[in-house]
């Protein structure tokens, strides 16, 4: 990976590091957030594993950005930009090199998450208020022990967190 081609990471959780339930987000819809989110991602490249391209709530392709699905199984997920499997990591940062000049944001699962920690420079973390009966969580402790909180933008409905690589 060039210096100029950065990997960053979007996802939001509740107060307990949740992230998903039954394949979905646990809360109702959050305006704010999924503002946020288009904002920083749109015209970008999105990368995400086969459980987030399959979730309900979620627009396939998603519509302004370059979509890369993670899976051994390309033609159950069709309509993906591009399609990576094997060292998730490494891959992640070929096509940050595809794609000079973009942002490459890995947007989940968990899974995908953890297996690219150690290429990502950045995180945006949205903390939606409350616990909700999530079955999937995002392991919090370790984005803190390897990032620093660079920026913290607290409202009523979700506060924006953005953490850089120590």
């Amino acid at each position: 990976m060039t210096k100029e081609n950065i990997i960053k990471a979007i996802l939001a959780c509740d107060e307990q590091g949740g992230i998903a339930a039954n394949g979905g987000l646990p809360w109702p819809s959050n305006a704010k957030d999924m503002a946020w989110y288009k904002e920083n991602t749109k015209g970008h490249v999105i990368v995400m594993g086969s459980s987030t391209w399959a979730a309900s709530d979620f627009l396939r392709p998603m519509p302004m950005r370059t979509n890369v699905l993670v899976t051994t199984r390309p033609d159950d997920y069709p309509g993906a930009h591009e399609y990576i499997s094997g060292d998730i990591a490494h891959q992640v940062c070929l096509i940050a090199d595809s794609y000079p000049g973009l942002i490459t944001w890995v947007i989940g699962g968990r899974n995908i998450i953890n297996q690219t920690l150690d290429v990502i420079d950045e995180f945006y973390l949205s903390r939606i208020p409350g616990s909700y009966d999530c079955d999937t969580f995002l392991d919090v402790a370790a984005i803190e022990d390897q990032f620093e909180l660079t920026f913290q933008e607290v409202h009523p409905e979700v506060t924006f967190e953005i953490w850089k690589k120590k």
